[in-house]
């Protein structure tokens, strides 16, 4: 079951997180500006692991991933 992802334009996706998600676009530009000093982006995501290993742990690794999933689920507010 793919779940819509918390930024709300899409569902949350490996694509989507990697490429495209909002929320992560600080994490995202520290792997892209590694990337592209000898890659174009977007840049496959075999390329990318082959290749940036080391970056795109680091990438995974800043993701909070509790933090998505609390704008998912947020808390119930009244009226």
């Amino acid at each position: 079951m793919i779940q819509t992802c918390p930024c709300g334009t899409k569902d949350q996706t490996i694509d989507h997180l990697l490429y495209e998600c909002e929320l992560l676009n600080k994490e995202r530009n520290s792997l892209i500006s590694i990337a592209v000093k000898t890659d174009v982006w977007p840049i496959s995501k075999k390329t990318l692991i082959r290749k940036h290993f080391k970056i795109f742990v680091k990438f995974t690794n800043e993701i909070t991933f509790d933090k998505l999933k609390e704008m998912s689920n947020p808390p119930y507010q009244a009226d």
